[in-house]
């Protein structure tokens, strides 16, 4: 009934779906306050950058999600 090579999948749907919810409890904005969801925010120190998909942070922690999956994956 339930197949394994699924499972990240749906942690990956299930947590997509939990985390505006958690935000939301409390009471956090869950898009910004400008009410626009952008694509690339290369704005200022505004507090606007990590409520949008994607910033200057973004190349950064993809080569970190590889370079740790590379590493965690060659492991014993």
């Amino acid at each position: 009934m339930f197949d394994r090579r699924f499972l990240p999948y749906w942690a990956t749907f299930i947590e997509f779906l939990c985390s505006p919810v958690i935000l939301w409890m409390m009471g956090r904005n869950v898009i910004c306050r400008c009410r626009e969801i952008r694509v690339w925010y290369s704005g200022d120190d505004s507090g606007q950058g990590p409520q949008h998909l994607m910033d200057w942070y973004t190349p950064s922690h993809l080569n970190h999600g590889f370079l740790f999956y590379g590493v965690t994956s060659s492991a014993p």
